[in-house]
């Protein structure tokens, strides 16, 4: 079975958007992480 045009760029659409909501999701955690562990960082110059 062959994809046309149209449904090709549908399914790169669909996968681009889920990467980009799976990034911010994974992303998200880290901070609830960092925020709730009380990491503190030090700039040392």
């Amino acid at each position: 079975m062959y994809l046309d045009d149209e449904q090709l760029s549908d399914i790169n659409i669909y996968l681009h958007s889920f990467m980009i909501n799976l990034y911010g999701c994974i992303e998200n955690l880290a901070w609830v992480w960092v925020k709730e562990s009380g990491f503190k960082y030090e700039y040392k110059d």
